[in-house]
């Protein structure tokens, strides 16, 4: 039974009939047994890809059909939304590393366990260390051995303080 009406032949009635020869249409390869994702021949001879499942709880089985022209056109879509998707994030890192190059103070970036996530040129220059020397250590790579402890000890208040007062990817003056 053909519950909407096909495109190919929207005058058709609603029973059609097939040779079980026909193992080309979805239909006949779901009688066959065969489920899942399935390419085959549409009533109208146009290729398609097909979704055939089980019907639960009942002897029937549910055959969705899309042409194959259809289904690659949208592939191609998501394919070309994708492109511009990585090309406006690219750009966007980029803005980003300009930003965070154009200022004259040493300056990193961590995530949240404190694992340095980008640096910026004066970092590098002040700091002795390239961006990928610094990128996935902890800001304890700029201890000195000969800096008074206790400067350590209260800079971690000093920055939750300060990043209490911040939102996340806001930066402070």
């Amino acid at each position: 039974m053909i519950l909407n009406p096909l495109r190919v032949q929207p005058d058709v009635r609603r029973y059609l009939e097939f040779p079980m020869t026909c193992t080309e249409l979805p239909m006949m390869q779901a009688i066959y047994g065969v489920r899942g994702i399935i390419e085959g021949i549409d009533f109208g001879g146009v290729s398609v890809f097909a979704d055939v499942r089980d019907v639960l709880g009942a002897p029937w089985f549910m055959v969705s059909k899309m042409d194959t022209r259809e289904a690659l056109a949208l592939l191609h879509r998501s394919h070309v939304y994708r492109e511009r998707y990585q090309a406006a994030r690219a750009a966007r890192e980029l803005n980003r590393h300009n930003q965070l190059n154009a200022i004259p103070d040493s300056l990193m970036v961590t995530d949240l366990d404190s694992r340095i996530q980008s640096v910026n040129a004066a970092f590098t220059r002040i700091n002795r260390y390239s961006e990928a020397e610094a990128l996935g250590k902890t800001p304890r790579l700029l201890r000195w051995p000969d800096q008074d402890p206790k400067v350590y000890v209260a800079m971690p208040a000093e920055l939750a303080e300060v990043g209490g007062r911040l939102e996340p990817g806001h930066l402070e003056p």
